[in-house]
This record gives C-alpha cells, structure tokens and sequence, in this order.
C-alpha cells in the first residue's frame, strides 16, 4: 500500500468514525499535515452565506489572524465564489493573495460540497513552490469528498 492509499485510508476511517464534525475535522487537518511533509498548514473553513464570509473552523500550523475572509478575497475567497478548486504553484505571483505567513509559497484551496451546496473548503499551504502533483490532487479531492458525504448527517 503506498503512502496516499494509507493516509487516505486514516483519514477515511476518521471520517466514517466521526460523532462531531470540529473534532473530526481538526484530526483530518493533523493527519494531513503531520504526514504529508509539504503540508505545512492545513485548514477548514466554513461558509457563512448570509455575511459572504469564510470562518476559520480548525487547523494545524502555525496560527494565523485569516479567521474570516471576505468572498472573493485571496485564494479561498475565489474558491467560495467560484466553487472549483485552486491550485496555486507560486502565490507570489497571485495579485489576490492574502498571507498566512511569508514563508508560504504554494496553495491549495479545495471545496467541500454537501449535495450541491458549498458547506467549507480544505485548505492547505506549503512552503515549496509548486509541490502539490496529481497524487495529492486525488488524496485531497477524495477527502473532501467524503467529508462533504458526511456532512449533513444527524449528529455530526
């Protein structure tokens, strides 16, 4: 089994597992990071439509003062508004960039649909320049998959 299969294999377990949604995906942002070595910080953020803002639900980094960003602002904000994910190799070079930290040099915002509705978005930031190949884009879109699947049921 190769190192994707295991983690999504955790993370999977984690997911099916989960009785509270916070704690569930707060050991998805920890896994991730923790045995990924270029995730170097790993969020989910919620949607909040009525005020068209992100809130910063849990992660795993280094702290950051984006606990609420605009629609439409930095590389999250366009994920909310578009719906698709991003994926970033250089956010130097991103005119709508808004910093964690400096030493952030490539992105990834994924979406989290519950049905067809955007419920949060998995974000996740290296500090290497475009790091993140298919593999990851299979493991991370998996992910989110079965998270947004899990999203709506009673008690969690």
């Amino acid at each position: 089994m190769t190192q994707w299969k295991k983690i999504e294999q955790q993370a999977s377990e984690m997911i099916s597992a989960a009785t509270l949604r916070k704690s569930m995906l707060q050991k998805v942002c920890s896994l991730l990071q923790q045995t990924v070595p270029h995730y170097d910080w790993v969020g989910i953020y919620t949607m909040d439509p009525e005020q068209r803002r992100l809130k910063l639900l849990c992660f795993e980094g280094l702290p950051t003062e984006h606990t609420s960003i605009p629609y439409g602002k930095g590389i999250c904000g366009q994920v909310a508004e578009s719906g698709e994910a991003l994926f970033v190799d250089d956010v130097r070079l991103e005119d709508n960039y808004i910093s964690c930290n400096v030493l952030v040099r490539s992105e990834v915002v994924y979406p989290i649909f519950s049905g067809d509705r955007l419920v949060a978005q998995l974000d996740i930031d290296s500090n290497k320049s475009g790091p993140f190949g298919p593999e990851d884009r299979k493991l991370i879109g998996r992910i989110c998959e079965q998270i947004g699947e899990k999203w709506p049921l009673a008690g969690f």
